[in-house]
């Protein structure tokens, strides 16, 4: 499940927690864009070698605290990331819009529907796109940590709000939701 499916309903875990530890307070326009194609195949575009099944796992359990960026095939199916992870950004809103919705990260293929994972609140639809806006109001750091300022950033929970905006077949639709991750 990916971490915003996660936090709208309410299973926010440490996999989630990972996923803000690079931001610091501040609102974050155009965050985890998805943009979904359904067709004979189903085209899925967001914004974050060769191995067996077994070789991926122990990749992912020796390195599960950082960012893997990999491109994967399986037959008709692809995954292809870019090998660098986009930048926080400042947060201003006088950044470039066009710029800032580029949904050119990750590209996945799938002969199966996956959609589901990305846009959970409808299920037929032939073209959806959902972006979000990540307002951090306020970085609790545990008192054991005030001095220990790196680790104090990444262990620091990230309150604030995650604001949705959705556009399925041309609906446009807006989803608060409150974080504490």
């Amino acid at each position: 499940m990916n971490f915003i499916k996660k936090i709208f309903l309410d299973k926010a875990d440490n996999e989630v927690h990972k996923q803000f530890v690079r931001f610091s307070k501040g609102r974050f326009a155009n965050r985890a864009i998805a943009r979904i194609k359904k067709g004979k195949k189903i085209s899925i575009r967001t914004k974050p070698v060769s191995l067996s099944k077994s070789e991926l796992i122990n990749l992912y359990e020796k390195y599960k605290d950082i960012f893997l960026l990999l491109n994967l095939e399986c037959g008709n199916c692809s995954l292809k990331c870019k090998q660098n992870l986009p930048k926080p950004g400042s947060g201003k809103q006088s950044e470039d819009e066009a710029e800032m919705k580029k949904v050119d990260f990750c590209k996945a293929v799938f002969e199966k529907d996956l959609s589901e994972e990305f846009i959970w609140e409808k299920k037929d639809f032939k073209e959806a796109e959902a972006s979000h806006i990540f307002v951090i109001d306020e970085l609790v750091v545990p008192k054991e940590l005030e001095n220990d300022y790196a680790r104090a950033r990444i262990e620091a929970k990230r309150k604030g709000k995650i604001i949705r905006e959705l556009t399925i077949d041309g609906e446009k639709k807006i989803i608060e939701k409150g974080i504490s991750v």
